[in-house]
C-alpha cells in the first residue's frame, strides 16, 4: 500500500478500530471521516484478505458523490467495490448500499458493517441489523446525541465505545479553518409577538391536556388535537422564519460582501426562492439549490459555484449531509431546526481549511421565540473555538 499521512485523530481511530469490535466514531463534519474509514478498511483487508465489508449510507447521492470517488482516489480497484441498491446487485469485497436498501442485501455474506451518519439508525428495523454478529462494526457520525434521548439505544449497540473529535479539536489541530462568529438577535415588533404568543398559548392548551408535547406527538396521526397542534406549530415556525427583518439583514450582509463566496442555509424552499428574488434587486448573482432539482442540475450548480460563475448559494437542508462543498468565505444560517446535529454539520461544511483564511459565520434568530431554545449550548462552541465572537442585537 502507498504511504498515506494521517491526522493524529485518524491514527487514533485506526488504533481503536483494531482493538474494538464495535466502535462509534463521532467526528465533526469536514475533519476527514470518510478518508479515515477507507484507510481503516485498507488496513483490515491487508490483515484479513477474505473479509467482506458492507457500507450503508443515508442517500444514493452520498454513495455516488462521496464514497465511490474517495475509494478510487485511495487507489482501490473498482473491481473490489460493488454497489447494492435499486437494480444494481453487485457483491464485492467492499459493497456500498443505502439505508433504504440495506435490509434487502444478503447480510449474512458480510463480516464487517460500516454505517455512515449512524445517528439516522434509530428505527427498530435498522437497530435490529446492528444486533447481528459482526466481526467489526463501525458507526460514523458528526453528532450522536439528541435532545429526545433516542440516541441511548443506539449507543448500547456499540457497547459505549465512542471516539469523539469535535470542532474545538479540529480547529486547534489546524484541520478546520479559524472563523469569526456573529450572532444576530433580531427584535420583532409588537404585532409579531402578540401573534406569536397567541399561537403558543393555543399550543400550550393542547400540551397541558396530554401532559407533554411528546405525548401529543405520539397520538395517532388522525387525532384532531394532534392535527391542530401540528398546524399551529407550522404556522408559528413559518411566521418566525418569514419575518421580513430576517430577509433585510441577510440581504445587507450579502450586499456588503460582494467579493465573497457565500452560502445561506435555511429550512424551506420557498424562503430560499423569496431571498433569491430579493437579491436580484441588488444585482447579486445567486442560485437556489434544493432536492426538487435533478442530479445534473445540482452537480452543475455546485461546479459553477466553485468556479465563480455566481458567488451566493441559497441552500436548504439537502446540503446538511453528503455533499462536499467548495471552500467558502461566509456562511449565513438564516434559519434552521433546533438540533445540535444540523448546527454542527453546517458549521463543519463552512470552515474547510484554507491556509491564511478566516471564515465568517453568521447566525440569525428572532429574540423571545423558540429559536432561543438550545442557544446556550451552541454559543458555548463559539466562545471556546471562534477567533472572534460578536453578539449583536438588532431592533
Amino acid at each position: 500500500m502507498s504511504e498515506i499521512i494521517l491526522h493524529k485523530w485518524q491514527e487514533k481511530a485506526l488504533e481503536l478500530t483494531m482493538r474494538n469490535d464495535k466502535l462509534l466514531i463521532n467526528v465533526v463534519t469536514g475533519a476527514g471521516k470518510t478518508f479515515a474509514t477507507i484507510y481503516i478498511l485498507k488496513k483490515l483487508l491487508h490483515k484479513f484478505p477474505n473479509l467482506k465489508i458492507l457500507i450503508s449510507v443515508p442517500k444514493k447521492v452520498i454513495l455516488e458523490k462521496t464514497w465511490l470517488p474517495e475509494f478510487f482516489r485511495a487507489g482501490i480497484s473498482p473491481l473490489k467495490v460493488g454497489v447494492y441498491y435499486g437494480f444494481a446487485k453487485e457483491i464485492a469485497p467492499i459493497t456500498l448500499t443505502t439505508n433504504a436498501s440495506v435490509a434487502k442485501t444478503p447480510l449474512d455474506l458480510f463480516d464487517v458493517l460500516i454505517v455512515d451518519e449512524v445517528h439516522n439508525w434509530k428505527t427498530p428495523r435498522l437497530l435490529k441489523i446492528l444486533d447481528m454478529f459482526w466481526f467489526k462494526m463501525i458507526g460514523l457520525t458528526s453528532t450522536i446525541t439528541d435532545s429526545n434521548g433516542k440516541h441511548i439505544k443506539l449507543l448500547t449497540k456499540f457497547d459505549y465505545n465512542v471516539y469523539s473529535y469535535n470542532i474545538e479539536h479540529a480547529v486547534k489541530d489546524n484541520i478546520l479553518s479559524d472563523f469569526n462568529f456573529t450572532l444576530y438577535r433580531l427584535n420583532a415588533d409588537r404585532d409579531f409577538y402578540e401573534k406569536y404568543d397567541e399561537l403558543s398559548s393555543k399550543m400550550n392548551f393542547i400540551v397541558k391536556k396530554y401532559g407533554s408535547a411528546k405525548r401529543v406527538m405520539n397520538l395517532k396521526n388522525d387525532n384532531a388535537d394532534k392535527l391542530k397542534y401540528l398546524s399551529l406549530l407550522f404556522q408559528r415556525k413559518k411566521m418566525v422564519f418569514y419575518y421580513p427583518k430576517r430577509f433585510e439583514e441577510v440581504c445587507k450582509l450579502i450586499k456588503n460582501n460582494p467579493d465573497k463566496k457565500i452560502i445561506v442555509f435555511n429550512e424551506f424552499n420557498d424562503i430560499a426562492r423569496e431571498l433569491s428574488y430579493n437579491l436580484l434587486d441588488y444585482k447579486v448573482k445567486n442560485r437556489v439549490l434544493n432536492s426538487d432539482f435533478n442530479k445534473d442540475y445540482i452537480d452543475n450548480t455546485l461546479k459553477d459555484y466553485k468556479n465563480g460563475t455566481f458567488n451566493v448559494l441559497l441552500a436548504t437542508t439537502m446540503l446538511d449531509e453528503g455533499y462536499n462543498l467548495p471552500q467558502i468565505d461566509m456562511a449565513i444560517i438564516m434559519s434552521g431546526n433546533s438540533s445540535m446535529k444540523q448546527f454542527v454539520q453546517r458549521i463543519g461544511r463552512s470552515i474547510r481549511k484554507v491556509e491564511g483564511k478566516i471564515s465568517e459565520i453568521y447566525l440569525l434568530l428572532i429574540n423571545k421565540t423558540f429559536e432561543i431554545n438550545g442557544l446556550k449550548d451552541k454559543i458555548s462552541i463559539y466562545t471556546r473555538v471562534s477567533n472572534k465572537y460578536v453578539d449583536k442585537v438588532i431592533n
